[in-house]
């Protein structure tokens, strides 16, 4: 059978050591974006904004990641920054449902002077859940998952942190 099988089975009763390569877990992105002119136009700040998580969804998804935690730093000219972070159920990897999330959170937040930058800070990421489609069965099952973990994160944005959190 081979030298294989006897390495196997004096690993396998103790005879041997066994190296073990741990995960380790993604590091942290972080992308930045400084204006030109400070600024305090929602219009604008959405758009850059925008740009960011798209490069950010970009980087994330060469490691077929997702985003579970952000963290947004609105730099002010006034020299103090301003946070707002943003939690998913699930690591997340479409950049249109971050964005709906993040302009229902900056809706409640109010700027206290003009802004001279961004930073975002993918503070969790977390690798893409994958599902096999079956090729006869309906797949109504996992679409209705998918379907609830977004609207707990829509109404945990809406709402605040840990108010969502599960169906009742």
């Amino acid at each position: 059978l081979g030298t294989h099988v006897l390495q196997q089975w004096d690993r396998a009763v103790g005879v041997r050591d066994e190296l073990i390569e741990p995960v380790r877990p993604c590091e942290p992105l972080i992308l930045s974006e400084d204006f030109e002119h400070p600024t305090h136009d929602r219009g604008q700040l959405t758009q850059a904004l925008q740009s960011l998580i798209e490069r950010l969804m970009t980087l994330l998804a060469e490691r077929n990641a997702g985003l579970q935690r952000l963290d947004v730093r609105f730099l002010l000219d006034n020299h103090t920054d301003q946070n707002v972070s943003l939690g998913m159920l699930r690591p997340v990897a479409s950049a249109a449902h971050v964005m709906d999330l993040l302009c229902l959170r900056l809706e409640r937040h109010k700027l206290d002077a003009n802004v001279i930058g961004l930073r975002l800070h993918a503070v969790t990421i977390g690798l893409l859940e994958t599902h096999q489609s079956q090729l006869f069965e309906c797949d109504d099952d996992f679409q209705s998952r998918r379907e609830l973990e977004r609207l707990i994160d829509r109404l945990s944005s809406r709402l605040g942190e840990g108010r969502g959190v599960h169906p009742r």
